[in-house]
């Protein structure tokens, strides 16, 4: 599934970039996803300098992560790691603070998460059926969710010395407003689930924030996306069972963010990231829910 019209393969990202376009390239140059190769586009801007090439190649050849991998039957959705990660969330499977080497997506029918289920108890079932014994006491990330994973999104932005990509599904059957009273007709499966990774290592504190600036852009995707609360008269802010996991690698020399906040350039990587992909997330399921398929 293409999510952006243009795009090149990785050599060509390298070697057809000629003196005119590397005048284009910024220093904030922005690279979107095509979900459905390994390869990354070429980025726009402006305000190029000498040592752009360099920044361009380094970026496109080097320290791209790992594109999402989608099962053949659909139901499973992986972003593995190239070195460990310490990653902060509320997911099903490895939520709170855990080291890990992938996180997975399985999608789910409503009827497989009748209440009294125990969420983590299925998917550890599930991945145990699918992957093997081995792979349950593997580090990984979990999320459950409704949505098809098809439907996937992905956005990767970058400047000098760092990068950010967001990978998300999102799914609108249970979009609540915050505040919203709990309700058993709002509790379908279908949620936004993102994954943040980030190119530097993370402190505490700076991975806090950074769920705050991802928290706080997927809100703003949804409510500028009109989408109803399906328990209230007003506009939702997310769904009941959204989940955020940013994930950041260890084990590095590189000293960690200390901070991830609007005023910084990290922090604009992450919420800008988030926004793009789950903004594009909300337009692709509420056409879907149309009967207009996914664009792109």
């Amino acid at each position: 599934m293409c999510l952006e019209a243009s795009s090149l393969s990785n050599g060509a990202a390298c070697s057809a970039l000629d003196s005119a376009a590397l005048l284009l390239c910024a220093r904030r140059t922005i690279f979107r996803l095509d979900s459905s190769r390994d390869d990354y586009p070429t980025g726009t801007g402006s305000s190029a300098r000498t040592g752009d090439h360099k920044i361009l190649n380094d970026v496109a050849c080097s320290l791209r992560p790992a594109a999402p991998k989608l099962s053949e039957c659909g139901k499973w959705l992986r972003v593995n790691f190239h070195t460990p990660h310490l990653v902060k969330s509320w997911a099903v499977l490895g939520g709170g603070s855990s080291e890990a080497q992938a996180v997975i997506w399985h999608h789910v029918k409503d009827h497989e998460l009748a209440p009294g289920v125990d969420p983590q108890a299925f998917l550890t079932g599930k991945i145990e059926a699918y992957y093997g014994s081995d792979e349950v006491s593997a580090p990984l990330i979990g999320f459950l969710t409704g949505t098809f994973l098809v439907g996937h999104v992905e956005s990767f932005l970058q400047r000098p010395g760092m990068w950010a990509r967001c990978v998300a599904t999102v799914g609108l059957n249970n979009a609540l407003r915050i505040g919203d009273l709990p309700s058993p007709t709002a509790s379908r499966p279908g949620t936004i689930n993102i994954l943040i990774q980030t190119s530097v290592p993370l402190s505490d504190a700076a991975a806090i924030e950074a769920l705050s600036i991802a928290t706080e852009a997927r809100t703003v995707a949804v409510l500028e996306g009109g989408v109803h609360s399906t328990a209230g008269q007003g506009i939702a802010s997310g769904t009941g069972t959204d989940c955020i996991a940013v994930a950041s690698p260890v084990g590095s020399d590189a000293t960690p963010a200390l901070y991830a906040g609007k005023h910084t350039i990290l922090g604009h990587l992450i919420g800008a990231s988030t926004y793009e992909a789950v903004a594009k997330g909300v337009r692709n399921c509420k056409r879907y829910r149309e009967g207009r398929g996914i664009d792109g």
